[in-house]
């Protein structure tokens, strides 16, 4: 069974100055969402940031899940391709520095208007209790497996879960 570690909507996800997606609000029939605006034609990423915790819920190295939770907004059927990087840091070390660890999914949009959850894996990443990380969410959509074109796909939030 999988156990959250941290949960972030997408206001609280980081949108670097170039080829970020764009923020949105959507007011549906029955409530409002935020959601980011991933492009089909371009790499979109954002950032998230948090604290591992403690070795009783996580131990060093142990693998981990990350979901991202996104929105189909059209009949257009095709695959999304996400990536994730992770980068865990502990005290004293370089804190702006390349990401150790990538993955992807490639998440295949079953039908429109609907809520897709995309769970990208790590075997053993570099982390342990107690570090700070960060993720990098992109879609990949200049990649040949998102086939997913002439839509955003609308992210609405994501998660990290020890596996």
């Amino acid at each position: 069974m999988s156990v959250l570690i941290k949960e972030w909507d997408v206001g609280a996800m980081r949108r670097p100055g170039s080829s970020a997606p764009a923020f949105d609000l959507t007011v549906g029939s029955n409530f409002p969402w935020n959601h980011l605006k991933f492009d089909p034609a371009s790499d979109e990423v954002v950032y998230v940031f948090g604290v591992m915790p403690e070795s009783d819920i996580y131990t060093a190295d142990g693998d981990v899940e990350v979901e991202i939770d996104w929105v189909s907004d059209t009949s257009t059927t095709g695959t999304v391709r996400w990536k994730v990087q992770l980068l865990g840091r502990a005290d004293g070390e370089a804190w702006d520095t390349a990401f150790s660890d990538s993955a992807t999914e490639d998440d295949p949009r079953t039908a429109g208007d609907s809520l897709h959850i995309a769970t990208v894996s790590f075997t053993t990443p570099s982390l342990a209790p107690g570090d700070r990380f960060i993720l990098a969410l992109t879609r990949e959509g200049t990649h040949a497996n998102d086939t997913y074109d002439g839509t955003d796909a609308h992210m609405v939030g994501a998660r990290l879960l020890a596996a």
